[in-house]
């Protein structure tokens, strides 16, 4: 079955890790203010789900519609103390209970699909590299020409298509995807 859930988020990621990235970025003591920021009335409401422990996996929090309005109420009003609140994007989207791996009263987290976050980067990668006239190629293939190696999978735009000599520049997706 399908539900309805929302997510915040700003310059693509999670709305509670852009905050950290860019407390990390820009205070003096951002461990302080994140321990704060999280044992606080404004955040305590939620649950952190054990499951997070493993890094070898990506996880994504959803609010279900109970949890969305608190984090409106409670949440997103501090948030924007740090982050301008137009650079904040609530995302809404249906959800099939069976990719849920943990739920609650507020809350649902997915395992994240990394073959699915790689089309969709490779997407975006795509669209910029017709927007400027490159050539694109997205592949799980490491190239031999490339010392050192990139970490698999990669995304190549070669500047100019078609030129008898071309500049190739490779980002790989598994960094890209996190940042």
């Amino acid at each position: 079955m399908n539900n309805e859930y929302f997510k915040s988020t700003s310059e693509g990621i999670g709305i509670y890790e852009y905050l950290k990235k860019y407390l990390w970025n820009n205070i003096s003591n951002p461990t302080e203010v994140w321990d704060n920021y999280i044992k606080s009335n404004k955040t305590n409401w939620l649950n952190k789900p054990t499951i997070y422990v493993d890094e070898s996996k990506e996880y994504s929090l959803y609010f279900n519609g109970n949890g969305y309005e608190i984090f409106l109420e409670k949440t997103l009003p501090s948030i924007t103390e740090w982050i301008d609140k137009n650079f904040i994007k609530i995302e809404k989207t249906m959800i099939d209970d069976d990719k849920i791996v943990y739920k609650d009263e507020y809350q649902i987290v997915i395992e994240f699909d990394k073959i699915e976050k790689l089309r969709e980067f490779c997407s975006k990668v795509k669209e910029f590299a017709k927007q400027y006239n490159l050539s694109f190629f997205c592949s799980s293939i490491v190239p031999t020409e490339y010392p050192p190696s990139p970490p698999e999978p990669y995304v190549v735009l070669r500047v100019p298509p078609c030129a008898p000599h071309t500049c190739s520049l490779y980002f790989p997706v598994a960094c890209a995807v996190k940042v």
